[in-house]
C-alpha cells in the first residue's frame, strides 16, 4: 500500500484515499488545488516562452532586410521638423513584448541616425499619446514624436510589420514662440531676459501682437492670450492681465507702444 500524510493533520493514509480518517479533510480537493496551481504556472511560463521566440524570431527577420530610409522633411511656422517615410520598405520599430508595448530604442536611433538627428538614450522615458503615438519630452529641450502603424515589406505583401508612419521633432516652447513672432508683422516676442527688472510679468517669456481696431495683447506659454491695453480689456475673450502682473509698480506702458508700433 502506498501512503502519504494529510496536509491538514498529519495522519498517515493511503494514497488512494479520498478522505482523512481522522479529520475527515476532501484530499482531492487538498491535491486539485496544488495541481492547478501548478499546471497554471507552467502554462504561463509556456506562453511567455512562445511569444518571446515569435518576437526573437520576427526581430532577426526584420534585421535582415534591407528598408528604405528616403524621408519627405518639412517645417512650420514653429520652427516644427516633421519627417514622413513610405509605406512599402518603411524602416521598422518593433514593439517589445510587454504590456505597455514598449518601443525598440534601437530602430528608433537607426532611424535618427540616417536622418540627421540627436539619439535617444536608454534612460529616456516617453509616454503614450495614442495607441502607437510615443512622446520623449525634453528632447533637444523640446519633444520628440513617433507615430507607428503596420507596413509592407513589398507592393502586395499579405504579411505586415509594425514601422515609423511619422517623426517629428519640436523644438521648446520658447523658441517655438520666437519662430512664430519672426514669421508675422504683427507679432513681438518679449522676455524677462530682454527687460530684466524692468519685467513686470510671474511669466519669463511670450508674444506681443495688435490685433484689429489696435487691440494689444500678451500671449503666454500654453496660449494663454492676456488683454493688455484699455481697448482689449473690454473683450471678454482675453484674460485680466493682472493674474500675471508681478508688481504693480512696474508700469506697463512700454509693452504697450511695442504693441501700438506693430499696429502702423
Amino acid at each position: 500500500m502506498t501512503v502519504t500524510r494529510c496536509k491538514n493533520c498529519g495522519e498517515i493514509i493511503d494514497l488512494k484515499s479520498t478522505t482523512c480518517p481522522k479529520c475527515g479533510v476532501n484530499l482531492k480537493k487538498q491535491i486539485g488545488v496544488f495541481t492547478y496551481t501548478l499546471v497554471g504556472a507552467l502554462a504561463l511560463f509556456l506562453t511567455w516562452a512562445f511569444l518571446w521566440g515569435k518576437y526573437q524570431e520576427n526581430y532577426h527577420k526584420i534585421e535582415k532586410r534591407q528598408y528604405d530610409f528616403s524621408v519627405k522633411k518639412s517645417n512650420n511656422q514653429y520652427g516644427v521638423t516633421f519627417y514622413n517615410f513610405n509605406y512599402i520598405k518603411a524602416p521598422p520599430v518593433s514593439l517589445l513584448p510587454s504590456n505597455s508595448g514598449t518601443p525598440n530604442i534601437t530602430h528608433i536611433n537607426d532611424i535618427l541616425k540616417n536622418i540627421g538627428e540627436p539619439l535617444l538614450n536608454d534612460s529616456d522615458q516617453y509616454r503614450l499619446a495614442g495607441k502607437k503615438l510615443f512622446v520623449w519630452d525634453n528632447y533637444k529641450k523640446g519633444k520628440l514624436v513617433v507615430d507607428l502603424r503596420e507596413c509592407r515589406y513589398d507592393v502586395g505583401d499579405k504579411q505586415t510589420y509594425t514601422c515609423i508612419n511619422r517623426l517629428y521633432v519640436e523644438p521648446s516652447s520658447k523658441e517655438m514662440m520666437i519662430n512664430q513672432a519672426m514669421n508675422s508683422d504683427s507679432r513681438i516676442f518679449v522676455s524677462k531676459e530682454e527687460y530684466g527688472d524692468q519685467w513686470p510679468f510671474t511669466v519669463d517669456f511670450g508674444i506681443i501682437s495688435c490685433r484689429r481696431g489696435n487691440v494689444i495683447v500678451f500671449r503666454t506659454e500654453g496660449n494663454h492670450v492676456y488683454a493688455l491695453n484699455g481697448k482689449a480689456i473690454g473683450k471678454n475673450k482675453f484674460k485680466d492681465i493682472r493674474q500675471i502682473w508681478r508688481d504693480k509698480k512696474i508700469s506697463l506702458h512700454k509693452l504697450i507702444l511695442e504693441g501700438l508700433h506693430l499696429c502702423e
